[in-house]
């Protein structure tokens, strides 16, 4: 059927997204659908084409729909109308419209959409509407027309959960008459049409919803700051009036009962009510906010499809193969949120630009010769240190496993070697564990608030930006939940029943631990009042309510990278980029309380540069630098995550491994040994050099109960072994 071959429609309405609802439906059904926002837009298309139905909304800019209706009929022009309106039609003016006016129907939005449809259908002029023709009813090849309208309907929405529910209903298709199934197989149709054709306006709608919602913060936060302004009162009543029946009719109706909701409350608000009262009211609108963009969220990532690349709870994992492999990781992109990248430079430049939990390394490139500097650069190019790696291969032959063993796939990084078609439940478990690994390594913020419809709000922004979140709304467990988490940043509500923010961070910082912790408030008072209180109570920024996402996630950013960069300055070494001593002693010992606890391997290994002072003095400073770096360099590349890093001294490095028998940690240290003794160092008078390493290493609980043993019975084995090597 041509497109137009069942009339010209015209909708005038202002809402650019409604207007989009009602073509997407329309034109897929055969319409051509003029769009108008105005009076004025309307009467030049009215003037320059014949359309055969009008769909008039309410609240139009340049005159209100009713009086553009009576100046239509004023002037004889009798087309059908469907009126529309976002507000209950009272009967007076019910009975003007459909008497006087001779509109042929009044829809209320929301509308539904295949109500919507059949609606409208169903005031056209007979001679102006043909149906849309379907496929005879005759049976063709002796195949009934039923079982084939089936198969074309099943063939053309495969992904449709409709299909398969209605087509349940149908029943024994043998005791029903053939018209009867066909007619109801032609329903199916017409739903299905509304359905797809719902979906991609739904998506584009929640785009742009996106964008009008942070309008709408912006607008509220205004008239919280200027209760008297008309004019924010007018443009926030406007906003949430459109989203009310605009996001109903997609069929969004958590978004469109929040946005009548604020609709109703800045109606009912009076601009001079008491402080106490207005808190009230904005702490409700601060409630409504935060439950209308999670609603938001949560539908970007339902119904937008690729137009939105967060999901939540869902692993972000990077796969480096080629298209070929691509088609091949269907297990692995059921259980994660999978990006390709088909060559060494893309998935470098994939890593320092997107945040992803894990890496997976198929073929070709799992059996690469170059495998290990590839897998060393991937460590390097990621600002995720703890992020782990996966292989995925079916093709590791006897052949190569002469050459890529066990013990070089543990080195290069990889934390599990899994096949392209893996057991589900062994899959699920690993992802989880790598997810749980890259965690522990992004910002941490605490979300503090007794409302948790706020946390939770918060919370979901911050996690989609990267961030390891927690919330808690009990305030009065501050300091063990400070303790347990150790987070970065807190961002801190101020009004809360019983225990006030201000009371909390007064709290945070009695203790030496937390003094220099970054507490963000989250407060409606963002005058100068308020920011006094804020810093007098200790608190480092204000964050004014209603929530802005974008200020959120950068404050919180700007903060959460202040801390890491002081926390680097104590805890790291410069010139290797390990943990400094100190460091590497606090994480080290807490993971080797974890294996105890659980009786698992501990093992430490403290690995010195052999003649350390000897190439100092022989090249110069600048040379022993660079093989210190260089060992840093590669220490930072290799090895699973879970393994501790760091510097222990001038020349000496420790590396804390879990769960590894005494052989396992023991040949990568071999591993690494070799890989370091192969390199070829620049004096600065042009001679090159190779550098060699001893080491030390001590298990627990062969040989100590405490780090301290452990650390002591190492450093006494690495001793011995140089003087081995001295003596020879």
């Amino acid at each position: 059927m041509e497109p137009g071959s069942c009339g010209e429609i015209l909708i005038v309405d202002d809402d650019q997204a409604f207007r989009a609802f009602v073509s997407a439906l329309l034109t897929r059904r055969g319409f051509k659908v003029w769009e108008a926002r105005s009076v004025r837009d309307g009467e030049q298309i009215l003037n320059a084409s014949k359309p055969r139905l009008l769909i008039v909304d309410y609240r139009i800019p340049d005159m209100d729909g009713v009086t553009w209706i009576g100046k239509l009929r004023d002037e004889g022009n009798n087309v059908p109308i469907a009126f529309v309106t976002g507000s209950w039609c009272d009967h007076k003016t019910f009975n003007w419209l459909r008497n006087i006016l001779k509109v042929s129907l009044v829809l209320q939005k929301p509308v539904d959409p295949e109500i919507f449809v059949e609606s409208i259908e169903s005031i056209l002029p007979m001679s102006q509407y043909r149906a849309p023709e379907r496929a005879n009813v005759e049976a063709i090849d002796h195949v009934s027309i039923i079982d084939r309208e089936i198969e074309n309907i099943l063939k053309e929405y495969p992904q449709s959960d409709l299909v398969a529910a209605e087509l349940e209903k149908l029943g024994n298709l043998e005791t029903q008459p053939e018209s009867v199934l066909f007619a109801k197989l032609t329903h199916l149709r017409n739903m299905l049409e509304v359905e797809d054709s719902l979906r991609v306006a739904r998506a584009s709608y929640l785009k742009e919803l996106a964008s009008t919602w942070a309008n709408l913060t912006i607008g509220l936060r205004l008239l919280k700051e200027e209760p008297s302004n008309t004019s924010a009162v007018e443009e926030v009543l406007s906003a949430t009036h459109r989203v009310k029946g605009t996001a109903g009719s997609f069929q969004l109706t958590t978004i469109g009962k929040c946005a009548a909701r604020l609709e109703n409350i800045i109606q009912a608000r009076d601009a001079h009510a008491s402080d106490t009262e207005s808190e009230i009211i904005w702490s409700e609108v601060f409630r409504v906010l935060a439950d209308g963009e999670l609603a938001i969220i949560e539908a970007q990532e339902l119904y937008a499809g690729d137009l939105f690349a967060t999901v939540e709870q869902r692993a972000r994992l990077l796969a480096i193969t080629d298209a070929e492999g691509a088609e091949l990781l269907g297990a692995y992109k059921e259980c994660a949120d999978v990006s390709i990248a088909t060559s060494h430079s893309s998935a470098l430049t994939s890593l320092s630009r997107g945040n992803f939990d894990a890496v997976i390394v198929a073929e070709p490139f799992a059996s690469a010769p170059d495998l290990l500097s590839f897998c060393r650069d991937l460590r390097l190019a990621s600002a995720n240190s703890a992020m782990p790696l996966l292989m995925v291969s079916d093709q590791l032959s006897s052949v190569a496993s002469a050459t890529l063993t066990p013990d070089k796939i543990s080195y290069a990084g990889f934390s599990e070697v899994f096949p392209l078609k893996p057991d589900p439940e062994a899959l699920a478990q690993i992802v989880a564990e790598m997810v749980d690994y890259s965690l522990r390594s992004k910002p941490r913020v605490l979300i503090v608030d007794d409302d948790k419809a706020l946390t939770d709000f918060v919370s979901r922004v911050l996690y989609l930006q990267g961030f390891s979140v927690e919330t808690l709304n009990e305030p009065i467990r501050i300091i063990e939940t400070l303790s347990r988490f150790e987070p970065e940043v807190v961002v801190l509500d101020v009004i809360m029943p019983g225990l006030s923010g201000y009371d909390v961070c007064r709290e945070i910082r009695k203790h030496e631990r937390w003094r220099d912790l970054p507490v963000l408030f989250s407060t409606a008072k963002s005058n100068q009042e308020g920011r006094v209180l804020a810093f007098r109570a200790g608190g480092d920024d204000l964050i004014s309510k209603p929530v802005l996402k974008e200020e959120l996630i950068a404050r919180v950013t700007s903060y959460s990278e202040r801390t890491r960069l002081r926390g680097n300055s104590i805890d790291s070494d410069q010139l290797t980029k390990l943990l400094s001593r100190n460091g590497f002693t606090i994480e080290a010992e807490k993971r080797m309380s974890e294996c105890t606890d659980v009786e698992i391997p501990f093992s430490l290994a403290l690995i010195s540069v052999d003649a350390f002072d000897e190439v100092h003095q022989a090249f110069g400073m600048l040379a022993a630098e660079s093989v210190l770096a260089s060992l840093g360099s590669l220490i930072r590349g290799r090895f699973e995550p879970s393994v501790v890093k760091g510097r222990w001294a001038e020349r000496v490095f420790a590396l804390a491994f879990t769960d590894l028998t005494i052989e396992q940690a023991e040949q990568l240290v071999l591993l690494l040994d070799q890989e370091f003794s192969d390199l070829e160092f620049d004096a600065e008078d042009g001679a090159s050099f190779r550098v060699s390493l001893s080491v030390g290493f001590a298990y627990a609980p062969l040989q100590g109960i405490n780090f301290t043993q452990v650390r002591e019975a190492a450093a006494e084995n690495l001793l011995s072994h140089m003087r081995e090597k001295s003596a020879i």
